[in-house]
């Protein structure tokens, strides 16, 4: 696995813990979220978050930029 991913999903039921663990792993943890400011509230400050949101594409592209595995973790309704 690579040493750095990129998590869609990072701050729900699911996405919180698996972000502590893979800190404890040594990995590095790029977190696309919608609302930065909420995330900074609720993820580790290792946690380098970035705004992005899975309706709106070119939010999605600015984010996944320098992306080389992408973990997602989203539920749908």
């Amino acid at each position: 696995m690579s040493k750095q991913l990129s998590v869609i999903g990072a701050t729900g039921k699911l996405g919180i813990p698996m972000i502590h663990r893979l800190i404890q792993q040594g990995i590095e943890v790029t977190a696309i979220v919608r609302n930065v400011e909420k995330a900074n509230e609720t993820l580790p400050a290792e946690v380098k978050l970035v705004e992005g949101d899975l309706k709106d594409v070119d939010s999605l592209n600015r984010a996944l930029k320098n992306t080389g595995t992408l973990y997602l973790n989203s539920s749908t309704h």
